[in-house]
């Protein structure tokens, strides 16, 4: 395990693919499939944590983006009926 590479950083990786995946989680995944590349280790984890670190931040856009937009549009809609 010890000539495959260091565990302790692929934990953090994927912590942060997990719970912040844009910009952090995506930004480790790259730079470590970049800086690591000679490591098929590194490169293989880092793959996972740039496919995690898309398909969260794509939910939580779909999700959250809708309800906020939905916001905005009820503020929008209760600001031009507003007597002048």
């Amino acid at each position: 395990m010890a000539e495959q590479g260091n565990v302790f950083v692929i934990i953090i990786g994927y912590i942060l693919a997990i719970l912040e995946s844009f910009p952090l989680g995506l930004i480790f995944g790259i730079l470590l499939y970049v800086i690591k590349s000679d490591n098929e280790y590194y490169k293989q984890h880092a793959k996972y944590m740039i496919i995690i670190s898309i398909v969260l931040t794509v939910i939580v856009l779909v999700f959250f983006g809708g309800m906020i937009l939905s916001l905005m549009g009820m503020s929008a809609s209760s600001s031009s009926s507003a007597p002048v």
